[in-house]
């Protein structure tokens, strides 16, 4: 018996028992697409999901702080725990005998500490880091903006010129531009304190000059705490912190003429010399700048999908939105002094770098606080995900191949007088086991192939519908399939799904050969 005609009888039986060979297909094409969906699918729904979240600048922006704390380690002689007890709760203590140590070791006296403030040179430095897009130094400043004849107490917030999450809130106007050192962008809830309140009324409103007024430098703060006025605001309690100032430099001048003794007059010299000088003029307390209004932006993130780490990461303040070099120099302006700012955020260009630009901050001496946590949690549920549909599969072709292995033992059953003729026209043993096992390939082969063709059909339905939803959901463009199939995932399907149908014909094969000719001939 030549090898055309075992293969011939073997697709034969498969043919003439047609029932029979589609029962056994369903289970080995249901458990061969969950594989290859599977298989092709994790992938690609971690790159949809990286995609979607990639689309989100919250997700992608590192919130940095300086560490001004030197990072100490503990000597091991001060991390004994003593005692039996369960290892969880030795490492718990430990834990707590670190913590204490490093404390202590932070409050004694001597101890050289780092600062709070991150200089200028330092933000520089961040944007020279690898898939960093932007830094944008946080220094969110208490003003008032006067338009026309309203005054209103807000904030100036630093604005990123290529931020797309501050573009997507423009109502009316545009974007700030690169070097626009005038311009200003204001949230509809200052321009309703304005009295600013249809759509048209905020269409005028762009190109209208805006005035912002702050407090300058550390004196105009000393003398709120003196003077006891502590609510200066636009009205009479900032008139009077003026006519304290100007009473203040006049008692300055007259010093030596008091009845005070010499060493108050010394005091108040040392205290007050910043503050009043009797060459100059009374201190200068407020410091205007002229801005531009040249948009209007909705309050909020809501459609951002991550819109739920704006409150941990400071965004969404409402208020005057300007660039950061603007930011920065109004910052200055009111207190020539500072160090910096106490915080700044770093824009990534993809959150799969937020790992490798954390590393670097740290390594810079950073506290860096991002979405990273999140999005290692999001992987760790995906892969736990792809485990737990490859066992669905594993089962579902495991009782796909129990019952492939239980219908071949029966049509060995049924075709022994068949088999009992072959012996005895000199077909051999193993010719026996190779026609059985041709079969449980056959079937293999052919699941595996239907499987290909309905997941390919099942994968792109699914990939339409959820890409719409999710650009229906989120306001943004999706790139991409949700699956990715490949040759090698192909043939790993077919291959498994070959290999599965031939353990199930071992068995049936075995019996087969072990018939006795003669035997089989007289059964019916």
């Amino acid at each position: 018996m030549s090898l055309f005609d075992i293969f011939q009888m073997a697709f034969q039986n498969l043919w003439q028992r047609r029932l029979r060979t589609i029962l056994n297909l369903i289970g080995v094409v249901i458990g061969s697409i969950v594989l290859l969906l599977t298989t092709a699918g994790t992938s690609g729904v971690r790159d949809a999901i990286h995609q979607l979240i990639d689309a989100s600048e919250i997700a992608r922006q590192i919130q940095v702080v300086a560490n001004y704390r030197p990072d100490v380690t503990p000597p091991e002689a001060e991390l004994v725990v003593e005692g039996e007890m369960t290892e969880e709760r030795r490492k718990r203590l430990r834990k707590a005998m670190a913590l204490k140590w490093k404390n202590d070791f932070y409050a004694r006296p001597g101890t050289e500490l780092g600062t709070w403030h991150i200089s200028p040179k330092r933000i520089d430095s961040l944007s020279e880091i690898d898939h960093v897009l932007s830094v944008i130094p946080q220094s969110y400043l208490g003003c008032r903006a006067r338009l026309r004849d309203q005054v209103v107490s807000t904030l100036i917030v630093p604005a990123d010129a290529q931020s797309s999450m501050l573009k997507n809130r423009i109502l009316v106007g545009a974007m700030l531009k690169e070097g626009d050192m005038e311009g200003v962008l204001i949230d509809e809830f200052l321009a309703y304190q304005f009295g600013f309140r249809s759509d048209t009324e905020l269409q005028a409103m762009i190109g209208q000059s805006m005035t912002i007024d702050f407090d300058a430098g550390k004196s105009a703060n000393l003398l709120k705490s003196i003077s006891g006025l502590q609510n200066v605001g636009p009205g009479k309690d900032w008139s009077e912190l003026a006519e304290f100032a100007t009473a203040g430099k006049q008692l300055f001048s007259e010093l030596d003429s008091t009845s005070l003794t010499d060493k108050q007059k010394a005091t108040l010299r040392q205290a007050f010399t910043k503050l009043f000088s009797t060459d100059e003029a009374a201190p200068k307390l407020t410091i205007s700048r002229r801005m531009i209004i040249r948009g209007i932006m909705r309050m909020g993130y809501e459609s951002d999908p991550f819109a739920l780490l704006s409150d941990h990461m400071n965004l969404g303040s409402p208020g005057l939105f300007v660039l950061p070099s603007v930011s920065m120099e109004v910052l200055t302006n009111q207190d020539p002094d500072s160090k910096g700012v106490g915080q700044a955020v770093v824009v990534v260009d993809k959150t799969q770098n937020l790992k490798q630009v954390c590393k670097e901050l740290e390594d810079r001496k950073f506290r860096p606080y991002s979405a990273l946590v999140l999005m290692e949690n999001i992987d760790h549920q995906i892969d736990n995900m792809m485990w737990a549909l490859y066992g669905i599969a594993a089962a579902i072709l495991l009782t796909a191949a129990v019952g492939i292995s239980n219908t071949l033992v029966i049509s060995v059953l049924e075709r022994t007088p068949e088999f009992g003729i072959l012996k005895s026209i000199g077909a051999r043993d193993s010719q026996l086991v190779l026609l059985m096992l041709t079969e449980g390939a056959a079937l293999g082969l052919l699941g595996a192939s239907i499987a290909i063709g309905l997941a390919m059909l099942t994968a792109w339905v699914g990939n339409s519908i959820v890409l719409k939803g999710i650009e229906m959901r989120y306001n943004i463009s999706m790139t991409g399939q949700m699956f990715h199939f490949s040759l090698p995932s192909f043939m790993l399907i077919i291959v498994a799904s070959i290999l599965i149908c031939i353990a199930a014909s071992i068995l049936p094969a075995w019996r087969a050969a072990r018939l006795d000719p003669i035997v089989a001939m007289r059964r019916t």
